[in-house]
């Protein structure tokens, strides 16, 4: 059973312009790319220096040796550490990046327009069409165009200006586009200053491992700078919902199935709650009412993997 649980966010603020990638396509291209491409930068070099500001000195050696991109491929989300000609680089693609902003405000769209069950919804509609479109580039056909989560609810440009200047939804904006991309960069980062680029392997059950590292690495520093760890969720929603029995066919892949990591962010942030007490009070939040949603989401998550085992 797919299930998508309540978040919980800490402040991460962020400045950033509205997304202005309007639709997902696969496998073709939309002509707001390389301005998309240009946003995903812009939110990356802001959040870099809050997240990675105070490094222990062999970690941010490291660190400072990183080269960091966002490549133009619209059709592959991915993000990976890797080493080029002895340099340390990271690169995300553009498709990760968007599909990042736009689950994000199918999220805001279901908060904040009551609309129960749309980012569900619309992530079940984009897996579907994503599906649809690998079969037809497979025999020959062009893609169909994927809907925005704004085209499914059939705004116009006026509605989406709007939507963009509410101050409640720029705040929780701000919040959900810093935790999403604070837990990606640093699970990359991760993946170079543990040593993981230097000393690549071919054994999947190592590489399995290797990815539970980083995570366990990223979970911990956004704990030190009060960021809810279950941010993490939002890059690997679409990897949640296309993939049937994650945990029963984990033995062949080299990351660890989507519904272990999140139990792992859950528990991370379980685990240091009361770290997070202010911040949640400041924010209006009852502490007791944040531990048993948290507590819920655990109950959730460890009864899914017991199905799928």
């Amino acid at each position: 059973m797919k299930t998508i649980w309540l978040l919980v966010y800490f402040p991460l603020y962020i400045a950033t312009s509205p997304c202005v990638a309007r639709a997902q396509g696969y496998p073709g291209r939309d002509a707001d790319v390389e301005a998309s491409r240009r946003d995903t930068s812009l939110i990356i070099a802001d959040i870099r220096p809050k997240l990675f500001g105070d490094l222990r000195p062999s970690e941010a050696a490291i660190y400072e040796a990183i080269s960091f991109d966002v490549s133009d491929e619209d059709k592959i989300m991915n993000a990976y550490a890797y080493r080029s000609s002895g340099a340390r680089r990271i690169t995300f693609t553009e498709a990760m990046g968007r599909a990042i902003k736009l689950n994000v405000d199918a999220m805001l769209i279901e908060q904040f327009y009551q609309k129960p069950r749309f980012l569900g919804d619309y992530l079940y509609y984009v897996c579907t069409r994503y599906a649809m479109n690998a079969d037809r580039s497979r025999r020959g056909l062009s893609p169909e165009r994927i809907a925005s989560p704004y085209e499914r609810v059939h705004w116009a440009d006026r509605d989406l200006r709007e939507f963009y200047s509410e101050k409640d939804v720029n705040s929780a904006r701000a919040k959900l586009l810093g935790g999403s991309f604070a837990f990606l960069l640093a699970h990359e980062v991760a993946h170079q200053v543990l040593g993981h680029v230097d000393n690549p392997t071919r054994d999947i059950d190592v590489r399995r491992q290797l990815e539970t590292d980083a995570d366990a690495w990223a979970i911990n520093l956004l704990v030190e700078k009060n960021v809810s760890p279950v941010s993490g969720i939002v890059p690997m929603l679409f990897f949640y919902y296309t993939t049937q029995h994650p945990v029963a066919s984990e033995i062949y892949k080299d990351h660890p199935a989507d519904v272990k990591r999140m139990l792992a962010m859950f528990t991370g942030l379980n685990d240091r709650l009361p770290k997070f007490r202010a911040s949640i009070e400041a924010s209006g939040q009852s502490y007791d009412d944040v531990r048993k949603t948290i507590g819920q989401a655990l109950v959730l998550v460890k009864q899914e993997i017991d199905e799928d085992r």
